[in-house]
């Protein structure tokens, strides 16, 4: 076979490879299990009732509930980035899950961390479709730099999963008040 022959057709394949932005790292990532969804809530605010609105004077702590489709199964590390009302990255938290029920609870050594953090087995949700997994990760407010510096405003929480560049399908919005 020629490589007259063949060109056409590979530079349709780089072109579409190209045009979709798919390198092997981000084909990869798509094969990842996908998060379904982040609720936010504040135990002092709201009853542990998911809002998008909260007032710093009243919270200690959100709680971020990430949950993930029926298929999602084994053990991975979630990682949470957490976006100023500027767009500037506040916090990252890595939290390694797990839905295998069987095992006794594995300590995962995170980059950053000098201990190992204990693998958290996620829950199933009562409400929503059956088989839905989720796992709770606080963020504490008060006492901290949102105070301090007045970041007041709009911010955005990230989900991402085993290191992947992109968001594991959701991103999510709430407001920090006075």
């Amino acid at each position: 076979m020629s490589y007259a022959r063949i060109l056409p057709s590979l530079l349709v394949l780089a072109v579409a490879v190209l045009a979709g932005g798919c390198s092997r790292a981000q084909a990869v990532e798509r094969r990842l299990p996908n998060c379904h969804h982040i609720l936010i809530s504040s135990a002092e605010e709201t009853g542990s009732l998911p809002a998008e609105v909260f007032s710093v004077s009243r919270t200690i702590d959100l709680t971020f509930t990430v949950g993930f489709q029926k298929s999602f199964g084994g053990s991975h590390v979630l990682e949470l980035r957490v976006f100023t009302p500027d767009g500037n990255l506040y916090r990252k938290m890595l939290v390694p899950i797990t839905t295998d029920r069987s095992r006794e609870t594995r300590l995962v050594q995170l980059p950053g961390h000098r201990r190992p953090v204990a693998e958290r087995r996620l829950r199933g949700l009562p409400r929503g479709p059956t088989g839905m997994h989720a796992v709770d990760v606080a963020f504490p407010v008060a006492g901290t730099d949102i105070i301090s510096a007045g970041l007041y405003g709009t911010w955005r929480v990230e989900a991402h999963l085993d290191g992947g560049r992109t968001a594991c399908q959701v991103t999510k919005s709430f407001t920090l008040t006075r």
